[in-house]
C-alpha cells in the first residue's frame, strides 16, 4: 500500500495533469501526454537507476570496512562465481536443445522410413484390401451362392461367384478387383483370359480408375468395369439375367444374343440415369431411418419421463391409504 501511494505521489508530482489512461500501480489517471506504457518505463528506468546506485554504496561500505584490496578480491570472486553459473546456464540450455535436436532427427527418420515402406507398398498389397471388401459385400448380399477367393499365386481372377437357383448352378461370374492409381488396358485383357479358362458368363473389374473419358460403368472387350460402389447392383441385374435364362432354358445362342442386349442396356444413358435415382431413393431412405431413429428417441424419453411420474403418483396414493388404514389421518 506504502509503495503504490508513493508510487501515485510521484505520478501526480512529475505528470499533473489526468489523462482518460490510469496508472498500472495506482490506477489514477495519467496525463494526456502518456501512456501506461512509457510510465511503466520510466518507472523501471528510475529502479535500474535506484539499483546501480545502492550497490555504489554497498561497494563502497565493503570497502570501507574490509578495504579497497579485500573489497576488490571479494568482488572478483564473485565475478567468477556469476560466470560459473552463467556458463553452467549456457551448458544446460545446449543440453537441453542436442537432446531435442536428437530427438527429431530420430523423429525424422523414422518418419521418412515409413513413406519409404508406403511407396514401395506393391499394387497387389493395396489391392488384396479392397479385393477382401469386395468378397465380404458379395457373400452378404448373396448368401444362397457360392462365392470363394482364388488364392495368389494361382491362375485366375480374384474371386468365383457360382450362382444357384433351388439348389443348382445356373451361372458363373468373375471379378478382378484393382486398386491402382493409373488405369491399365492389361487388367482387362488379363480377366478376360480369365473369363474364356473358367468359361464364366460374366466378368466384372472393380476399379476406382478409368479410362480417359470414362467413369463409373464401361464395356471394355466383354468386360464390364464397374466403380466398387456399383458392383453389387450390378450382380443383382446380372444373376437376375442368369437365373431367367435359366428357367427358359435358353440355348447357348439365344443366351449370347440376351446377353448382347443386356450389356447394351447396362452402358446405356437409361440405366445410369435409373442407377442415379436408386442411389438417390436409397439416401432418402436412410435419411428417413435417421429421423424416424430420433423421433422415436423422443418419444421412449417423454415415455420414461410419465412412467416415472406414473410411478410416483402410485407410491403417493398407496402412502395415504397406508395412513388411513393405521388410523394417522388428523
Amino acid at each position: 500500500m506504502a509503495s503504490q501511494a508513493q508510487a501515485h505521489s510521484d505520478t501526480d508530482r512529475l505528470f499533473p495533469q489526468a489523462g482518460s489512461q490510469r496508472c498500472p500501480l495506482c490506477d489514477q489517471p495519467l496525463p494526456d501526454h502518456l501512456t501506461a506504457e512509457d510510465l511503466q518505463a520510466r518507472l523501471l528506468e528510475r529502479e535500474a537507476k535506484g539499483a546501480k546506485a545502492q550497490e555504489a554504496r554497498i561497494r563502497a561500505d565493503v570497502e570501507k570496512e574490509l578495504g579497497p584490496k579485500t573489497a576488490k578480491a571479494v568482488e572478483e570472486a564473485l565475478a567468477d562465481q556469476r560466470q560459473t553459473l552463467d556458463k553452467a546456464k549456457d551448458d544446460e540450455v545446449n543440453r537441453a536443445k542436442a537432446e531435442e535436436f536428437e530427438k527429431n532427427q530420430k523423429l525424422e527418420k523414422t518418419v521418412n522410413e515409413l513413406r519409404r515402406q508406403l511407396a514401395q507398398k506393391t499394387s497387389n498389397e493395396l489391392g488384396e484390401g479392397a479385393e477382401l471388401d469386395l468378397y465380404q459385400e458379395l457373400r452378404n448380399a448373396f448368401e444362397d451362392d457360392r462365392i470363394k477367393r482364388i488364392p495368389k499365386g494361382e491362375p485366375g481372377a480374384d474371386i468365383r461367384h457360382e450362382v444357384f437357383h433351388n439348389g443348382e448352378p445356373v451361372g458363373k461370374i468373375l471379378y478382378d478387383s484393382k486398386n491402382h492409381r493409373a488405369w491399365r488396358s492389361s487388367f482387362v485383357e488379363k480377366l478376360k483370359k480369365d473369363q474364356l479358362a473358367d468359361e464364366a458368363d460374366h466378368a466384372i473389374l472393380s476399379t476406382s480408375v478409368f479410362p480417359a473419358g470414362q467413369r463409373q460403368l464401361v464395356l471394355l472387350d466383354g468386360v464390364l468395369v464397374a466403380n466398387p460402389a456399383r458392383v453389387v447392383e450390378l450382380v443383382k441385374l446380372l444373376r437376375e439375367h442368369l437365373v431367367r435364362t435359366h428357367r427358359l432354358r435358353l440355348s447357348a445362342d439365344e443366351r449370347d444374343d440376351k446377353k448382347t442386349v443386356l450389356y447394351e442396356f447396362i452402358v446405356s444413358e437409361r440405366y445410369g440415369q435409373l442407377i442415379n435415382r436408386f442411389d438417390s431413393l436409397t439416401k432418402d431412405l436412410l435419411d428417413l431411418d435417421v429421423s424416424e431413429k430420433r423421433a422415436h428417441e423422443t418419444v421412449w424419453r417423454k415415455r420414461g419421463g410419465f412412467l416415472k411420474e406414473t410411478e410416483k403418483a402410485h407410491a403417493d396414493l398407496a402412502r395415504e391409504i397406508d395412513r388411513i388404514v393405521a388410523g394417522d389421518l388428523p
